[in-house]
């Protein structure tokens, strides 16, 4: 019974940690009210580009997770999403989808 319940109270402190992004975009452990009031803020998002009716997003996840997150939205539908664990990963995912969704509107005129 000890083990199940050493394991539940990993998983809630797992659940209960939030991450903000630090001047250089590292994940640093944050209170939920200054995670909540940096999500409100937007101080999540890594970049955000429109081409079109195509938004590129990428942001920090940081409830429970370290991860950024970079998604696709084609005319206000969800259409990808791909999850990195480091801001240069999430940076250069995000303008390598930007350059071929230019270039892919580009070539359709």
């Amino acid at each position: 019974m000890s083990e199940s319940f050493d394991e539940f109270a990993g998983m809630m402190d797992a659940w209960n940690r939030h991450y903000i992004p630090d001047y250089f975009w590292f994940p640093v452990q944050a209170p939920f009210k200054v995670w909540s009031e940096n999500l409100e803020s937007g101080g999540h998002t890594l970049a955000s580009t429109y081409i079109g009716d195509v938004h590129v997003s990428t942001i920090l996840l940081g409830h429970n997770s370290k991860a950024f997150e970079t998604m696709v939205f084609v005319g206000g539908s969800s259409a990808r999403q791909w999850h990195v664990p480091t801001w240069q990963e999430a940076e250069a995912l995000h303008w390598s989808l930007v350059i071929q969704y230019r270039e892919a509107r580009e070539w359709m005129g």
